[in-house]
């Protein structure tokens, strides 16, 4: 799974956890981190 918004058109967003094998990829951004719960220490 993944999405693209208008706003960051140059940059697709995918879903770690949709992925097969997620400890491959090390995330370069946060998306929405302001909206994170407050137990998710990054």
């Amino acid at each position: 799974m993944s999405f693209r918004s208008r706003k960051m058109s140059d940059v697709m967003h995918f879903y770690l956890a949709a992925l097969e094998n997620p400890a491959l990829f090390q995330p370069t951004m946060h998306v929405a981190y302001e909206e994170k719960l407050s137990w998710l220490n990054v």
